[in-house]
């Protein structure tokens, strides 16, 4: 999208407000991460994704919430633990803004690990990127991050229309999650594993088929046992196929 012509402004406000507008009316987290998406290639992105920010001091691990990007990175992103180095989500949390990946340099100047990440995430097509943390009472800091592999044009007008979009997807998803819907959602990863599962494999077994790391599958059944509200994996299959989420 060109955005350097002033009247080209008003057309940007208002589909800013149709996409705030639809938001409203979404009820499933995959709807908000379609609209997001959506909006997010319109202004050159080529990837979303919506997390919970990692704390180590109130015991809050970090897990994907909606994402679209390339395959492979979620994967490869938690078997490296590089939650723990980001420098995106570590300038996002002292922020408190939204800024261009190229803001937060001085951030991955200081660490070894955080310029491996940055690079590996070039390695997956993301060299540029907008983010924008959120923090919640009753809830886990959540970070946005859209990116690509060319740097989009973002401007005095698209800076701000990307914060508030953003802002109001990271809140509706808040309010969508917290709601605590009957059937929650699990990533296809996530149901695939329990799927697995539930014939009897072994975390072994699944890393094998699947040509993951053990500790990825077993940080994708954590995740989806959580999800579920269960005690066990066990449990989190009973809960998944009563759901209707796995087919056994």
């Amino acid at each position: 999208m060109g955005r350097k012509e002033g009247h080209e402004s008003p057309a940007l406000w208002r589909m800013a407000f149709e996409f705030i507008d639809k938001l409203n009316q979404m009820k499933h987290l995959n709807d908000v991460l379609r609209a997001s998406s959506s909006v997010a290639h319109d202004f050159g992105f080529d990837a979303i994704a919506l997390v919970d920010i990692p704390s180590k001091t109130a015991d809050i691990p970090f897990k994907v919430l909606i994402d679209d990007v390339p395959a492979g990175w979620i994967d490869h992103y938690t078997e490296h633990k590089y939650a723990e180095k980001d420098p995106i989500l570590r300038w996002s949390v002292t922020t408190g803004l939204p800024f261009e990946w190229s803001e937060a340099r001085h951030v991955q100047a200081h660490s070894d690990e955080g310029r491996v990440v940055m690079q590996r995430a070039a390695d997956f097509g993301m060299r540029h990127g907008f983010s924008l943390s959120v923090r919640h009472s009753d809830a886990p800091m959540n970070c946005l991050s859209m990116a690509s592999t060319a740097k989009p044009h973002i401007d005095a007008t698209t800076k701000p229309l990307l914060h508030l979009m953003s802002t109001y997807a990271i809140m509706r998803a808040h309010v969508l999650r917290t709601a605590r819907p009957v059937f929650p959602e699990l990533s296809p990863r996530e149901r695939e594993v329990l799927t697995w599962v539930a014939i009897g494999k072994t975390s072994d077994d699944i890393a094998d088929t699947l040509g993951l790391t053990s500790r990825t599958v077993v940080a994708h059944i954590t995740n989806a046992s959580r999800k579920l509200g269960a005690l066990n994996r066990t449990h989190a299959v009973a809960k998944a196929a009563t759901f209707g989420l796995i087919n056994i």
